[in-house]
């Protein structure tokens, strides 16, 4: 595992992302208006990045994590 990313349990890692202010700011202000939080967005965008680039992702249901 990279050092950009920390192990918090056999399941979940905490990612570490550096951006500019104003994208942090779009996106929790849109993730908010579709009532999602800004790691929901996240979660999802990477889950679907993943799907399409052809990574082994795992079957699970990625809303489960957010419930």
């Amino acid at each position: 595992m990279s050092a950009e990313l920390s192990p918090l349990d056999g399941e979940m890692v905490e990612l570490a992302l550096l951006l500019p202010s104003w994208q942090a700011e779009a996106l929790e202000t849109s993730a908010q208006q579709h009532g999602q939080t800004a790691g929901q967005v996240l979660r999802a965008l990477i889950g679907d990045y993943c799907r399409r680039a052809g990574s082994a992702v795992p079957y699970a249901d990625l809303n489960e994590i957010d419930s």
